[in-house]
């Protein structure tokens, strides 16, 4: 029998599924790694750690499932994204990764929009100028750590370097391409106008190749750390997030799909380029195919910092999610009246804004740790209708919308979200999230299916759909108006708070 393995390096973790013909799972494993935050709104991590969790998680695939490793016919992978780490001519990284959450490039954004221009950018690639993006976190890298730049060889996302790892050669997929914020997303190639206006060759990325294309065989040095055969074939892989999109079923149509983790995005997928303003832009794994995305910072990220901070910081308890669920229900069972902003480490789309920062408001003495943990579930409910509003500003109604990912887990988020939409979420019964979607890519590579539209349609499972509560949805239409006014309101303070740090 044939298998084939999908691993993805989340922010947190990295998760590998085993899966047999047909798309089905086999194994999964898990494997955690620190974020390093040296300052306020900085956010790295080491290449070493991606690398070490990989090792452990495919060795714990292949002893717990029992499967002969000769027999996984295809190996790819997935990851978190943007991200920027330089490897020099050893193939070590000369600097720690400087990963999407982080915020430091600031003053290189507001160089490039004066020598470059913000609607020029946006033109070129569909993404609208932030710290997020490589290219000012790369003209950071220059301006602030030449020695370290000066040594770099090669720029990686974090798959290529894992990729590097397995195969021993150096990978860039084309929607990792198009979130760089270097590349022409209509002409399909980099643009030498970024290029030049940052002084850095286009010789400094890898050729970019299909998501499905080999671009290497595990090598024996490889093999012989994780337990892979020597010559399975690795293909390119991809951002997780578009993954998740395919393992949802979603390849067009306008459709949508909701994925909350560490952080969220609303993914919109369609036949043509469609861009907007406050919204970001890439490719889909279908050739040929867009993405048009709300992106958030913070979102499950905000539940785990109250987990740990507020709620199991001595992390004693076996199952803290499901325990802190259980006191929802129990003693916070209604909407609140609290309303909490999720920007705990800036924020994204649509308001992008490095300074902007977590707020609980409207707490009193009478206020419980259920209603402030639900708080948190309704303040990502309303970060999500804002990015939805923003997409119908620029023309775009959801036609649909799947919820996948680690938050799917929790019955009550996802009610919430739905209620707060005011629209049903379909979730599937099982949902892998991105490595769902890398196993499509692997079956469609090995000659399962003919295309991945067609693997989509036939191996989605059933779907749980989770409607909205009627006695819920007009009372959030109301708070969702105060939380909506509430950036606008606090964006100087914000501001205010961040130059007091600096």
């Amino acid at each position: 029998m044939s298998y084939s393995l999908g691993i993805d390096i989340g922010t947190g973790s990295a998760k590998g599924v085993l899966f047999s013909a047909g798309v089905k799972p086999v194994a999964q494993a898990q494997a955690e790694y620190p974020t390093y935050f040296p300052q306020a709104g900085w956010a790295q991590q080491k290449a070493a750690d991606w690398w070490k969790a990989v090792v452990e998680v495919i060795h714990r695939l292949i002893q717990e499932s029992g499967i002969d490793s000769r027999d996984i016919g295809a190996v790819s992978v997935s990851c978190q994204a943007p991200t920027v780490l330089l490897l020099g001519k050893d193939g070590e990284p000369v600097y720690d990764a400087l990963i999407w959450m982080d915020r430091r490039s600031e003053e290189e954004c507001a160089w490039l929009a004066e020598h470059v221009g913000r609607e020029r950018i946006f033109e070129i690639t569909g993404t609208r100028l932030d710290p997020y993006y490589v290219y000012p976190e790369l003209l950071w890298m220059k301006r602030h750590e030449p020695e370290a730049f000066g040594k770099a060889e090669i720029l990686l996302q974090v798959n290529g370097y894992i990729n590097y790892k397995l195969t021993g050669r150096y990978s860039l997929d084309p929607v990792h391409a198009s979130h760089t914020q270097m590349y022409d997303v209509q002409k399909h190639c980099w643009s030498q106008e970024l290029f030049d206006a940052i002084g850095v060759s286009t010789e400094l990325f890898p050729p970019v190749t299909g998501c499905m294309e080999e671009i290497g065989k595990v090598s024996a040095k490889a093999a012989f750390l994780t337990g892979l055969a020597e010559g399975t074939p690795v293909l390119c892989g991809t951002v997780d997030g578009a993954a998740a999109v395919l393992e949802a079923g979603v390849t067009g149509g306008g459709n949508a799909v909701e994925m909350t983790g560490t952080s969220s995005g609303l993914m919109i997928a369609f036949e043509e380029l469609r861009t907007a303003p406050n919204m970001a832009h890439q490719y889909s794994i279908v050739p040929g195919g867009h993405i048009l995305y709300g992106a958030m910072s913070t979102t499950g990220a905000s539940y785990k910092w109250f987990r740990d901070q507020l709620y199991d910081h001595d992390k004693r308890l076996k199952d803290p999610y499901g325990k802190m669920e259980d006191e929802i229900l129990r003693e916070a069972p209604d909407p609140t009246d609290l309303i909490f902003l999720p920007y705990m480490q800036g924020e994204r789309c649509p308001i992008w804004d490095t300074d902007a920062k977590g707020v609980f408001l409207g707490l009193n003495l009478r206020t419980t740790r259920a209603q402030m943990m639900r708080a948190v579930m309704e303040g990502v409910g309303f970060a999500l209708r804002d990015n939805a509003e923003e997409a119908k500003k620029a023309g775009v109604q959801l036609m649909s919308l799947r919820s996948v990912g680690g938050c799917t887990g929790s019955p009550l988020w996802t009610e919430i979200k739905a209620s707060i939409l005011d629209m049903p979420i379909a979730v599937p019964e099982q949902t892998l999230g991105a490595p769902g979607g890398l196993g499509m890519m692997n079956a469609v590579w090995l000659g399962e299916y003919p295309t991945l539209q067609e693997t989509a349609a036939r191996v989605q499972g059933r779907m749980q759909v989770i409607k909205p509560r009627p006695a819920w949805t007009q009372y959030y239409q109301d708070m969702y108006e105060i939380y909506h006014s509430c950036y606008g309101a606090l964006r100087e303070p914000f501001s205010a708070i961040s130059q007091l740090s600096r």
